[in-house]
């Protein structure tokens, strides 16, 4: 659950579950559609590594540069996420675009946001040291 407070400055304090805050009013440094974009990011993140983990596909890394176009007064809002998966060269760059693929169909948010989010995947595999 998250918790929102706005008082009479216009100031907006938004209290997670957790009990970690963040300043979401008028005077924040962090918009709506920026918390939006990390949101994203970051179920898709989790989603990616858990089924990686169930598929046995092991990662290096990953990263995601999410764009939003609009916010809370646009008409339309569309993201676009661009995630960037680092592997070894032992995993074939395939199976990399079907566990995202997948990624992408069972993340919660990707699904809540249907249309409205549009996905590209960059892949990097590194060679193994020789022994």
């Amino acid at each position: 659950m998250v918790e929102l407070v706005w008082d009479e400055r216009r100031v907006g304090t938004a209290t997670t579950s957790a009990g970690q805050s963040l300043c979401v009013g008028d005077n924040s440094s962090v918009p709506p559609e920026e918390l939006l974009a990390m949101s994203v990011a970051a179920c898709l993140m989790r989603t990616c590594l858990r089924l990686a983990e169930e598929q046995g596909i092991d990662l290096l890394g990953f990263t995601a540069a999410t764009h939003v176009d609009g916010g809370c007064d646009a008409a339309v809002l569309k993201l676009s996420v661009t995630a960037h998966l680092v592997t070894t060269a032992s995993v074939q760059e395939p199976a990399l675009h079907a566990l995202w693929e997948r990624t992408v169909l069972e993340s919660p948010i990707a699904r809540a946001l249907g249309p409205v989010l549009d996905t590209e995947l960059e892949v990097t595999r590194l060679s193994e040291p020789s022994r």
